[in-house]
């Protein structure tokens, strides 16, 4: 039974439910479990065990894909997903960049998300306009510890939202996210964070945890997202 990926959010979604008269009981495994009845301790018992041993096999899952992926790369081997961008399209992605168009019309124009566009155009100077500085030094992934094809790569500031905190992080191609992501770009000029661990029913749009920290880095959050740059 896997309902969330840690322990701690697989119970509190189950009380969140049981607040609801929601019970989540398992129908194949042979441990019962059961958090719809509070009078049945070993039912309980084994909702907090199975969410244990999810989180673990997660753990472990994770430690098996990055040992996986540092062979590869010692290896010269590339790792990932295959590239979607074609050489007609980086070419129409440069060219417009360099006529000064903004990331939000190179999207539009090309059909690229914004975090591929980052990979791989060649890298600008623009006037910052993003809340969160850029690290000092931008030679090595300060998550991967490995030298990204592009220093355009770490431009992007990525949030993560774990339960109530926001963690700010820079990824390089390597170790970025590949799940859900919902794009904070600012409506004039398409620059923004991308956010991750964000519940899928809210969609496209961040939520309140998100917009709460736009707020606090200078941005404007109604009636549309503006950088601070761009914030009126």
């Amino acid at each position: 039974m896997v309902l969330d990926r840690t322990v701690r959010d697989t119970l509190n979604l189950s009380c969140q439910l049981r607040e609801r008269g929601i019970g989540v009981c398992n129908l194949a495994d042979p441990i019962r479990a059961d958090s719809a009845s509070p009078e049945d301790p070993m039912a309980q018992l084994a909702v907090v065990l199975l969410a244990l041993f999810a989180q673990m096999e997660r753990t472990c899952t994770l430690e098996r894909a990055a040992h996986a992926r540092a062979v590869a790369a010692a290896r010269g081997r590339r790792t990932g997903r295959p590239s979607v961008v074609t050489r007609s399209q980086l070419i129409h992605a440069t060219q417009m960049r360099q006529a000064g168009h903004t990331i939000a019309e190179i999207t539009a124009a090309t059909g690229l998300t914004r975090s591929t566009l980052y990979r791989h155009l060649p890298v600008r100077e623009p006037e910052p306009v993003t809340a969160a500085p850029a690290p000092a030094d931008m030679s090595a992934c300060p998550s991967w510890g490995r030298q990204p094809a592009s220093r355009a790569e770490l431009a992007i500031l990525w949030l993560r939202l774990d339960g109530g905190r926001i963690t700010e992080a820079r990824h390089c191609a390597t170790c970025q996210p590949h799940g859900h992501v919902t794009d904070a770009a600012c409506a004039d000029c398409g620059d923004g964070p991308l956010i991750t661990g964000q519940p899928p029913g809210l969609g496209e749009h961040p939520g309140e945890l998100a917009l709460g920290w736009l707020r606090q880095h200078g941005w404007q959050t109604h009636p549309e997202l503006l950088c601070p740059a761009h914030a009126r």
